[in-house]
């Protein structure tokens, strides 16, 4: 059995069987938080082949700066999303091993934080599906569905590291 590999390490350097294997652990660690976090770094790299093609084709007339302008969005948006799983999996190993309520803060802005990137690939997606090309619109419906997965479990990680904040601090 191969040696298990630890999130807090560079996820972006892990293979995807090494991140399945991890979030799939049979023990306490960030793993909803992590799944989040990639799939908004899919949405953003999804959009973003959408944006591309479209580019590439010559199919954005009167759109070109602003696409390109957002080509670059939503790169930033997808490093800062795989950043985010890291992040997460390093501040609950933080909080796993205090139980502090400073680290339960942490989980709290850190979701908070999360939140605001998921707004912007948000906006990124709004309106996308009419700017592209028809052959790539199928990749904006995939970046629309991991957008809104990554919406629904960042706010319940929010709502649960608040609720734990509260408990430990009452």
């Amino acid at each position: 059995m191969a040696s298990a590999v630890s999130l807090e390490e560079d996820v972006a350097q892990l293979t995807v069987d090494d991140v399945l294997a991890a979030v799939c652990a049979p023990e306490a660690s960030s793993g909803a938080g992590v799944a989040a976090a990639l799939a908004l770094a899919l949405a953003a790299a999804c959009a973003r082949k959408a944006v591309g093609v479209t580019l590439k084709r010559g199919e954005a007339g009167s759109d070109t700066a602003e696409l390109d302008a957002r080509v670059e969005r939503l790169q930033l948006h997808q490093h800062r999303a795989v950043a985010q799983a890291r992040r997460d999996a390093l501040l609950f190993k933080a909080y796993l091993q205090t139980r502090e309520p400073r680290q339960a803060q942490n989980l709290v802005e850190s979701a908070q934080h999360f939140q605001v990137l998921v707004g912007a690939v948000g906006d990124e997606l709004h309106g996308l599906r009419e700017r592209v090309a028809a052959v790539v619109a199928g990749d904006v419906d995939a970046a629309e569905a991991l957008h809104r997965a990554a919406s629904e479990v960042s706010a319940d990680l929010l709502r649960e590291a608040r609720s734990e904040r509260n408990r430990l601090v009452s």
